[in-house]
Parts: structure tokens; sequence; C-alpha cells
């Protein structure tokens, strides 16, 4: 449970950078070149602090089948592995 909370929080922390990024490099194909902060200003500027959530759940959803059998598979391999030595 400890990872998967750790995850929803770098998700949810990390997400807004991950929306600016992409927007970023899609705008700065078309356009001419601006600096990332002065463009992640625009953005927050023009659409609001909920641009924090957009594509969160998607996020988190491709998330759930890792924590539920990624981790433990990987705890279960620590273990095998430490009983090999």
């Amino acid at each position: 449970t400890a990872g998967a909370f750790g995850s929803i929080v770098a998700a949810s922390l990390t997400n807004p950078l991950d929306v600016i990024r992409v927007r970023y490099q899609l705008a700065n194909a078309e356009k001419a070149r601006v600096g990332y902060l002065q463009f992640a200003r625009g953005v927050i500027k023009q659409e609001g602090w909920k641009i924090w959530g957009k594509g969160l759940r998607p996020r988190l959803i491709s998330w759930i089948p890792f924590v539920l059998y990624g981790m433990p598979a990987y705890e279960q391999f620590k273990t095998w592995n430490r009983n090999d030595l």
C-alpha cells in the first residue's frame, strides 16, 4: 500500500509537468521557440490550475497493473534471490 500511495503522490506532482512538456514540444514544432517557464506561465494563465488534473486519471489507471502485480512479483523475486545466496 505504501508503494501505491507513493505512486499516486508522484504521479500527481509530476503530471502537470508532463502535460506542459508535451504541449511545449507540440507548440514549438509549429511556432518560434519560447522559453519553457514563459510557456508554462502562459498555459497556467490560459487554463488555470485545472491543468493539474488533466490526464491524471489515465496515468493512475495505467499504474494499477504495475502496483498490483509488478511490485509483489519484484518482492518475490528478491526473496527467491536472497535464498539462493
